[in-house]
């Protein structure tokens, strides 16, 4: 039981990392397409907060700041993906690629203001973003090894 729990662990935090490692990795090669997108998104969420002088002065802030947000969610995604990839302060790890995650679920999925098809799409990759979000959490409380506070080995075998 305890080389099943190993590997799992393993498996674990090489599919939550991969998925990181892969995005910030292609936001380098195609820096100049990551930039425009973002200054996109940006641009897009000026036009969803007219509503709100506050946001919106955020939002012209942040076009502003671009290219350093970019590259400071660049280094941190990649920092806490290989964190948990090698399980050397994998909670750290695991709260630095949440901290990435949470924004960019909401500026780059923002179904409340799109209708039909585009909706359900981004309502899709949304709750995707929010079940690896659930996996980063349960990382940040128990650890990437399979260790969950209170539970023994001997535990594990009543359940066979």
């Amino acid at each position: 039981m305890r080389v099943v729990r190993a590997a799992s662990a393993v498996l674990a935090r090489v599919s939550l990392s991969a998925v990181f490692l892969a995005s910030g990795f292609y936001k380098i090669i195609y820096w100049k397409e990551t930039e425009k997108r973002f200054f996109t998104v940006l641009g897009d969420w000026q036009g969803y907060t007219v509503f709100s002088e506050g946001l919106q002065a955020f939002f012209s802030a942040a076009v502003v700041w671009s290219s350093l947000i970019l590259m400071a969610a660049t280094f941190l995604e990649i920092l806490g993906a290989l964190l948990l990839l090698v399980g050397i302060r994998e909670k750290l790890g695991a709260a630095l690629l949440a901290l990435i995650l949470i924004p960019t679920m909401a500026l780059t999925q923002p179904f409340w203001f799109s209708e039909g098809g585009i909706r359900e799409a981004q309502i899709s990759l949304f709750l995707r973003d929010f079940a690896i979000l659930g996996g980063l959490i349960v990382v940040m409380l128990h650890g990437a090894h399979g260790n969950a506070p209170g539970l023994k080995e001997d535990d594990f075998s009543k359940m066979e």
